[in-house]
């Protein structure tokens, strides 16, 4: 795939310059397209960047980063309901690879909660 490809190079910038190339058939007006891509690549690079360091890709909410997140969301749901959406499967799929939630932090908060409350229950000496 193109992407691996670009996985490969590198450094960063030479991996944006291998996706300008790979889409250099934009017309004049495919520019902004363009720019929406490399945007989103950087953003989906640092919330990787993020998984990596902390082990979740649950980022702040009131962040850059969290905002992007939050679209991510918008644009999945928006995805699943048949209805337009920028979210291609690639970048679904590329999100995954990360676990990256897309019910939002809170939905994974309340399921850890309960795992978290099913756990304690299951160890209590009457419950064995």
């Amino acid at each position: 795939k193109a992407y691996d490809y670009i996985q490969e190079l590198p450094h960063p910038s030479m991996q944006e310059a291998a996706i300008i190339d790979n889409n250099s058939n934009f017309a004049q007006d495919g520019t902004e397209q363009l720019e929406e891509d490399l945007n989103w690549e950087r953003k989906f690079r640092d919330i990787a960047s993020f998984h990596s360091t902390h082990g979740t890709s649950d980022v702040p909410a009131h962040t850059d980063l969290g905002h992007f997140a939050a679209q991510q969301r918008l644009e999945y749901r928006q995805c699943i309901g048949n209805k337009p959406s920028f979210l291609t499967q690639d970048r679904v799929e590329r999100l995954k690879a990360i676990d990256f939630c897309f019910g939002g932090p809170k939905d994974r908060k309340k399921f850890l909660t309960c795992v978290d409350e099913l756990v304690r229950y299951r160890s209590l000496p009457s419950n064995e």
